[in-house]
């Protein structure tokens, strides 16, 4: 719950639009949304809860997905000689 708070403090900070036509934006993040889904998943037809359980499977993509370049390292040598 802790992460939950602060990646939404971390949103209403960054957020540009904090209403549109009147209706509030309120930040949410992709677990939130697939806990949403987990939960409706439990209602609605066969097809709708197909359908429901291949969006929670993206969405897992997506809370699990990093930038592979990010993990790069970049080694600077500082020595006289040569190797």
């Amino acid at each position: 719950m802790q992460s939950r708070v602060r990646s939404r403090e971390y949103a209403e900070l960054h957020l540009r639009v904090h209403e549109v036509a009147g209706v509030p934006v309120e930040p949410l993040s992709w677990k939130d949304i697939a806990m949403f889904a987990s939960e409706a998943r439990s209602r609605g037809s066969h097809a709708e809860k197909r359908l429901i359980g291949e969006l929670i499977i993206y969405l897992r993509g997506l809370m699990t997905m990093q930038n592979l370049d990010s993990n790069w390292v970049y080694v600077v040598v500082l020595a006289q000689g040569k190797p």
